[in-house]
């Protein structure tokens, strides 16, 4: 398998070609686009601030120490 990473500017009629290098055999061959996202990083970001919170989650022992309060407990008028 040869893989190749190149970049393109892509005009309003979408349409690139592609010359290869010579190590490139002619015949049937598999070509995989990706195309970034405009909002790749961002999306990067947010996952990596997922992945904190969960960690940090996972790692907090806070809890009640006692039986959670009732609904009435709660709105109780003094």
């Amino acid at each position: 398998m040869i893989t190749l990473r190149m970049t393109a500017d892509v005009p309003n009629n979408r349409q690139v070609t592609l010359l290869l290098p010579a190590e490139v055999p002619p015949g049937p061959a598999e070509l995989v686009v990706t195309v970034e996202s405009p909002n790749a990083d961002r999306e990067c970001e947010r996952a990596e601030a997922l992945e904190r919170f969960l960690t940090s989650a996972r790692a907090s022992s806070f809890r009640s120490d006692g039986p959670y309060p009732s609904r009435a407990e709660l709105h109780e008028r003094h």
